[in-house]
Parts: C-alpha cells; structure tokens; sequence
C-alpha cells in the first residue's frame, strides 16, 4: 500500500534459479524460469516490513500447458542440442544430423524478437503479448515467422535450381548459423530453405520456449491444395496427363510436432499431446503462412473439424490418390495406400529411428487397383480390369506415361548438374536424390592431443566421394553447439 518506494532492491538469483530450471547455459545473469516450477526471490526493504499493516501478493500460475512427465523424454525434446532429420524416398530413407543447438549466445534475444516482429503484435502489441502464455498460440506465431511467405520471416524457401543470393538448403547443418544471420542483417530472410530447413530451425526455436519439440519426417506426403482430401490426376483418352494438377505428391516434408495441452478442442485432455506445427508455406491459414498446431490424435481419427489445419495435415499422411479420365469424368481407380508412409523422427536418448505412421493413422486395409510403390528400379505391378458387353471381339490399346519425380512432386526435366545421371544412378542403387544429400559422408577420424575447455582443438575429417567423378569448387561446413561458434565454412 505505501508503493513501490519501499523497495530497495530485488534479488533475482539469475545464477541458482537458471541452474535448477536447466537454462544455466542460456544464461546466468537473466532469470529464465519454467512454468510449475518453484523458483527464489530476495525482495530488500527500504524500512522494516510491518505484518499488521503491509502485504505482498504475488500471483504466480503454476499450471503447464507443455509438461512432459517423463525425465528422459524432457531432456531429450527441450534439451538435447543434437538431433537428425530423416530424408530420402521410399526404401532408402537417409539420417541427417541437424545441430539445433538452442542453448546458444543469445538466441533467446533472436527468437523474443521474432516474437516481437509478427503481424499480430504489429496489430495488437498487448493482446499479442497478453497470449504468450498459451502454446497453441506461440506455436503458431513461430511457424509463421519461420518462413518469409509474410513480412520478417527468417528463411526464405527455393525450390528451383538457381540459389544465386544465398545459399541451395544443402549448405545449412543447424539452425544457430541461420537464425544468427537473420537477426544481425537487421531481420533479412536467409536464402534459401526447404522442408527440413524450415523444421530444423523451428525445432530450436520451441526447444528454447520450454515447448517440447521433435522433427518428424512424412515419405510420399501429399499436398491437397484445394481441401477435397484426395490428390487428383487428370488423363485423356490416350494415357497422358490431360491437365497439370495442383495437388502433388512430395517423395518426403518435413515438419515439427510439438508437445502441449489443448483444452481449446476438449476439456478430458482427448487431444493432448503431439500436435504437428509445420513453418513451410504450402497454405494461408487465417490468412498467414502457417500451419497447427494440429492434434495427431485428430488426424489419426479423420476428425478433420477440428482446428487447426487437421484436413491439411489429414491429407498429407492419407489422402486418396485418385486418377480420372476427363473425357467421360470417370474415376478410373484410387490408390489409397501409397500417401503417407515412414513417418519417423528420432528416438528418444538414442540416434535410432522410431516409425510413427500408427500415431498418424490406422493400419491401411483393402483391395487396390494399382501398386504404384515402384521407386528405386523396383517393378511396377498395373492391375487392370477389361470388360466388354458383346460378344464381338475387339482390339484395344494401353498407353503407359512414366514421370521422374523430383523432391516437390512436381514432374522432373533435365536434371541441371555437371555429373550426368547415368553415372550417378545405378540400376538398383539410390535415386540421384538421395546420392546429393547423402552420398558424401563425413566422419572424424582422429582428434591431435587431448580436449580442453577454451581450447583450440584439432581433428582430421575424411570423406568417400560414391561417383567416379572429379569433384570440384567444393566446401566443408562444420557446426557444433559449445564446440564452436556459428559455423565454419572450409573450401
């Protein structure tokens, strides 16, 4: 009652609280706390406390929206720096290590002023601040600001082959070396990413918020672009494609999945739990590009209701793949297995990969007209069924169209490299994908003398080139949360 003039000082103990709630490494001289745990103020008076006459009340909300009961499963979705991401195609699904790294020199400055730079705190500064409490809304501020489809966002997606201004999505191997480069240009997009990039970078983001956060991998995900559920191929009377279809069929995305309460869909906690927030710009939702937080208990269910982005989402791990025929608008036949297969992310303490398909959706059941699962040289088995309704007999053709497929799901021309495909491309070896991405492995060999802290330390680094071609103009970089900061870039 006498104000605040009665306070001399308040002791936040930056230094013990930041220990106890595991952000020491973030920082000792600012107090960063977790919600539902306990924490120590030392408030100093300027004249003695009087309990007759003086009170204190301080309200703290104790109740957390994002907590993980188990010990290993918090150090391993909020803690852990380290992780993998999952890429490839159909049988040869390939493990990146992605360095997340969260706990870097003020990255909590990086990701509060992303926070700052969204439209809605443009809009409505208090309102915007005021809903920091929920993660539901957090994580859909984080997956608008991740890309730059909207104004301020921090990677810029490419899907081309001209990378001139920046860097091809191959370059980055963790997301401190992006997001430092995006906040000291004075918030100019980083070039270039895609899918991966884009989760990777978000993962850090909601490691470092306190929201449990894994990247997880979709093989042969679908993109619905018009919200009917199906991806839909038109052909003419002669087995070509009569029309280019919109939909289209990625050979893998990737997105986050993010662990928090959503007492928005229902008040029994049915929809609990991991709930995918995806930062690539596919689709506006509420007018922005973002998507999620979308509960995977809905998706797996087909409730497609339910808020937010559950039909996208829904579509991308089962939507039907159907083929017309324009000419009579007949629905030829619908391949209801292949969208949707592999989903993985890594396990838990471990560098092993865990399938999470049966979280998404019920195991695939019925007759099929088509096996269309043929990538890798693999055969390709077409059922067909003829019938006729007289008893004449007549001569009919069949026309087979064969399209390459490249990382979009967008049909494949000349492949733009100086190694040609025959070279790279065995018959019955990886696609030319998955030999860029993959193909050159690095390993240590050899650390020189003993490691000390501060310390510079030498390491000799081998490769194996797969092809029987030269390589040139090549460049190593090399990343690594607490042993170097940023990244190192070596031609």
């Amino acid at each position: 009652p006498r104000g605040l003039e009665v306070f001399r000082l308040v002791d936040l103990h930056s230094d013990t609280n930041n220990n106890e709630h595991h952000t020491s490494e973030i920082s000792v001289t600012e107090l960063i706390v977790r919600r539902g745990q306990a924490f120590k103020l030392t408030l100093k008076l300027s004249q003695p406390f009087n309990l007759g006459f003086d009170q204190l009340i301080m309200t703290v909300v104790t109740d957390d929206w994002v907590f993980l009961p188990k010990e290993e499963e918090r150090r391993e979705y909020v803690l852990n720096e380290q992780g993998i991401i999952y890429r490839g195609g159909g049988d040869y699904i390939s493990p990146m290590f992605w360095d997340f790294g969260q706990v870097q020199t003020k990255l909590i400055n990086i990701c509060l002023k992303m926070l700052d730079l969204n439209v809605k705190y443009w809009l409505n500064p208090a309102d915007d601040v005021s809903a920091r409490c929920s993660p539901i809304y957090v994580s859909r501020v984080v997956s608008a600001m991740i890309n730059s489809s909207d104004e301020g966002g921090v990677v810029m997606g490419n899907w081309g082959n001209d990378y001139s201004g920046g860097f091809p999505p191959t370059y980055w191997s963790g997301s401190y070396a992006i997001l430092k480069q995006w906040y000291n240009s004075y918030y100019r997009s980083v070039r270039y990413g895609q899918c991966w990039v884009f989760a990777g970078v978000m993962c850090s983001v909601m490691r470092l918020l306190g929201i449990p956060c894994r990247v997880v991998s979709n093989f042969q995900s679908a993109h619905d672009t018009n919200k009917n559920l199906t991806i839909d191929n038109y052909f003419d009377n002669n087995g070509a494609m009569e029309r280019e279809s919109k939909d289209s069929i990625w050979n893998f995305h990737v997105w986050v999945e993010g662990w928090m309460r959503r007492p928005d869909l229902a008040k029994d906690g049915k929809y609990d739990g991991w709930q995918v927030v995806d930062p690539t710009p596919q689709e506006r939702s509420e007018g922005l590009f973002c998507c999620g937080p979308a509960s995977v208990t809905a998706i797996r269910n087909g409730e497609v209701d339910l808020k937010y982005d559950v039909p996208f989402v829904f579509a991308e791990v089962n939507a039907d793949s159907v083929y017309w025929l324009v000419s009579i608008e007949t629905k030829i036949f619908s391949d209801t297995e292949t969208v949707g297969q592999n989903i993985s992310t890594k396990a838990v303490g471990s560098y092993k990969r865990v399938d999470l398909t049966n979280t998404y959706k019920h195991r695939e059941g019925g007759l099929t007209c088509m096996d269309s699962r043929g990538q890798n040289g693999k055969d390709v088995n077409l059922k067909m069924i003829v019938s006729s309704d007289t008893s004449t007999t007549r001569t009919f053709s069949v026309s087979i169209s064969v399209q390459a497929m490249k990382y979009t799901g967008q049909p494949e021309g000349n492949i733009q490299t100086e190694v040609t495909e025959q070279k790279l491309l065995p018959k019955k070896g990886p696609s030319l994908f998955s030999y860029f991405f993959s193909g050159l492995r690095l390993f240590v060999m050899q650390v020189s003398g003993g490691s000390k802290v501060n310390q510079e330390l030498t390491a000799e680094v081998v490769f194996t080139n797969p092809i029987d071609e030269t390589l040139s103009d090549c460049s190593m970089s090399l990343s690594g949360s607490g042993l170097m900061i940023g990244q190192e870039i070596t031609k």
